[in-house]
Parts: structure tokens; sequence; C-alpha cells
């Protein structure tokens, strides 16, 4: 609570300085400097003033990410580094382009938006996935699968000036809306089209925010499509041929965007310029157990943990939850 005021630009100010970038057309920068973590990028001045007080707290800064290497230009512009500098714009683009037009002249005030935008978009998803998933639902327990997922990370990721919300809700999504497909009771074909549209809505979210999103949606739909069987997934599509092409066709086209802007900027790839804080891959596979704790709180960063009651009451309920879906599952579901 004591830096509440700051918290945008504690958690993100690589991530603020990108969307004001791409707002005013800067989507490729490539320029490096020694005094700057990650490319330089041109911002408006009155962000980087906004954000400097919180920016010098973080260790892992360097002087060119905190202040300016540059003078202002004729437009208030000036250059600063960001570790963002070449992420997927798609995001930046929907939460700068309202920050920089609303205040020009304040840093403070286009953080707010950032924000604002953030969390709007991320409780628009969250609020269609409880409500699909309370009108599909033959029972209580999906419902409270839903609200189990209301963890401090995802609460706090949703109001943070960074993409993290929006991918874990559209994800939420975009999984309510597989559920819904796979065990709902079949509906009315409104119900139908309505479950293709949002899980359509979700996958993208999931695809553009981060770079591990193609992975996840990849992983997600293999295992969605293994519950539902090849002779329903077919039946799915022949019940609703238009609005499956539709969503198929805007997920493939978002997916491939996604895909090919992080195979030709190399986003978050270890050893990468902007990946130098990257893992390695051993750490990936043998963090099980911290990869869990993160799942529930990680805030403001991944390595910052909370008291450890949040665990116990989060694992304790989260646990018995788990036991009665593999005890009322079936095999497929449980394997």
């Amino acid at each position: 609570h004591r830096d509440l005021h700051s918290f945008p630009t504690r958690r993100s100010s690589d991530l603020a300085y990108r969307a004001a970038s791409v707002a005013q057309g800067h989507i490729t920068d490539h320029t490096t400097s020694p005094e700057a973590r990650g490319y330089v990028i041109r911002v408006p001045e009155v962000m980087v003033k906004a954000a400097r007080d919180a920016c010098l707290r973080l260790a892992y800064m360097k002087p060119g990410n905190c202040a300016p290497l540059s003078a202002p230009d004729s437009d208030g512009d000036v250059l600063v580094g960001s570790a963002a500098g070449n992420y997927d714009p798609i995001y930046y683009a929907i939460v700068g382009i309202p920050a920089v037009t609303l205040f020009p002249h304040s840093g403070t005030g286009m953080l707010m938006i950032i924000r604002t935008v953030t969390m709007l978009w991320c409780d628009l998803l969250l609020a269609i996935a409880v409500i699909l998933t309370a009108h599909v639902a033959r029972s209580m327990w999906p419902t409270l699968g839903i609200m189990m997922t209301a963890m401090p990370v995802l609460l706090c990721a949703s109001a943070a000036a960074a993409p993290n919300g929006v991918q874990m809700a559209g994800g939420l999504l975009m999984w309510a809306a597989m559920c819904g497909l796979i065990f709902g009771e079949r509906g009315t074909p409104r119900r139908g089209r309505a479950l293709i549209s949002a899980w359509a809505l979700g996958s993208c979210c999931v695809l553009v925010t981060h770079s591990t999103g193609p992975a996840w949606f990849g992983i997600s739909l293999l295992i969605g499509l293994a519950l539902l069987g090849r002779t329903r997934a077919v039946k799915l599509y022949r019940s609703h041929r238009t609005t499956t092409l539709i969503a198929v066709a805007l997920v493939t086209i978002t997916g491939g965007f996604a895909v090919a802007w992080t195979l030709i900027e190399r986003t978050n790839i270890p050893g990468t310029l902007s990946g130098t804080n990257s893992p390695e891959l051993s750490d990936y596979l043998g963090q099980p157990v911290v990869w869990l704790l993160q799942c529930i709180s990680a805030v403001p960063f991944r390595n910052d943990y909370a008291p450890p009651i949040v665990y116990a009451v989060a694992l304790g309920m989260f646990i018995p939850l788990v036991i009665v879906a593999l005890r009322e599952g079936g095999r497929i579901v449980r394997l």
C-alpha cells in the first residue's frame, strides 16, 4: 500500500515506455546504448520523469533506463532504454494510444490510463468467463473452479501497466469456453456460437500478450481436441460452420503474426538482447514448486513472495478441488 502510487512504474516502466512509443508509431527500435538495458526507444519526456524515482529503486536498471539519453525533440520526446523495445506491439498499441491521446503532457496520467485500460480489458474477459461458465455448467463445481483462479497474482496483474494480466484472463476465458464446448449440456445454437466466439477472443489475448502465448495456446488446443474427440469436433464444426471458420481464421492470423514477430524480433529468447534476464532451460524444467507458488502470488516481481499463510489458504482450497476432479472425471479427463 505504501508504494501503490508508484506501483505501475515499479512493476513495468519498461512496458509503459513501450506503450507510449508504439502509440506514437515507433514499432521497432533496434538502437542500443551501453548506458541502457535493452533497446533505446523514443518516449515522451513526461513519462520518463514520472517513472524516474521508481525506476531508480530497481537494482537491475541502468542510468539510461531511468533518465533520458537525449534532449527533447520538437515533440517533447526523448530517447530512453527499455527491455520491452521489441515486444509484440498489439497490446501496447491498445493501451498506449488512449493514454498518449488523453494525457499527452502528463506521464502520471498516461500510466493511469494504461492501468485503467488493462484493468477493464481483464475485467471484461473474466466477466465473460464467469457468465458463460455459470450458464453452461451442470453443477456448481465449474463456477467454483473459475472463482478459484482469482489468486493474488491474477488480481494484481490485472491492474498493472503490463500485459500479464490480460494473458492470464484470456487463458481463463479460452479454457472456460473450451470446457463449455466439451462438457456442457447440448444447448441452443446461440450458446454454441457464443462459446466459439469466446474461445477465439480468449485465444487471441493469449497469443499476442507474451512470446510464450503460442506455446500455451498450442498445448491447450491439443488437450481440448483430445477431450472433445474427432466425432464431436466434426459435429461441432458442422453445427456452427460459419462461426467456426471465422474464429479459426481470426486465431490463425493472430497466432501467425505472434509467431512471426517472435521469430523475427527474437523476443525473450534466452541469450538475445531482450532476453538478458531470461533463465536457462534447466531452470524452467527444475522449478515446478516455484512455478506453483508463482501461480498463487508473485507480486510485483516473480521472485517476490507473499506471506506463507497466503499459500496455505490457496493450496488448502485448490488441492481438495483437484482431488474431487480426479475422482469424478473419466479416464481421459484424469490423463
